[in-house]
């Protein structure tokens, strides 16, 4: 039960936080698009364990041509912070085209496995705002 208990902290420990706009509205892109970026703020709340291993890897919806995780840091120590993105291109796709690109965080703390999936609706439109997002909302 000790062990149970201390998975549960160490996993209630670590947050996933994303500069994006909540699961209602759609992250915006351009048709034929290239270097689009999703942007996340890993925070690592535990006390006493750091966040290793990092990993960022991608399930891309099929109007997705290519995404590349372009800023994946090594650890994120505990009671710190760290960014990771993913860059991305849009391929000819017709306008009002949906979809979700999956990302999903891996790592260990404490010799323990840890995955965060994040969800991140997209929606194909004419013209996309520059920047999207919200600061600080977490998953």
């Amino acid at each position: 039960m000790t062990a149970v208990r201390g998975w549960l902290a160490l996993l209630s420990g670590l947050a996933l936080v994303a500069l994006l706009v909540g699961p209602a509205a759609a992250y915006q892109v351009e048709a034929d698009s290239a270097g689009n970026s999703i942007y996340v703020l890993l925070i690592n709340e535990n006390p006493s364990a750091s966040f290793d291993s990092v990993s960022v890897s991608e399930d891309l919806p099929g109007f997705v041509s290519s995404a590349t995780a372009s800023i994946v840091p090594a650890s994120v120590p505990a009671q710190g912070s760290d960014l990771a993105a993913v860059d991305f291109d849009v391929g000819a796709v017709a306008l009002g085209s949906t979809g979700d690109l999956t990302l999903t965080v891996s790592g260990n703390a404490a010799g323990q496995p840890v995955e965060m999936v994040l969800t991140v609706p997209l929606t194909v439109v004419a013209v996309a705002p520059v920047a999207q997002g919200v600061v600080g909302q977490g998953v």
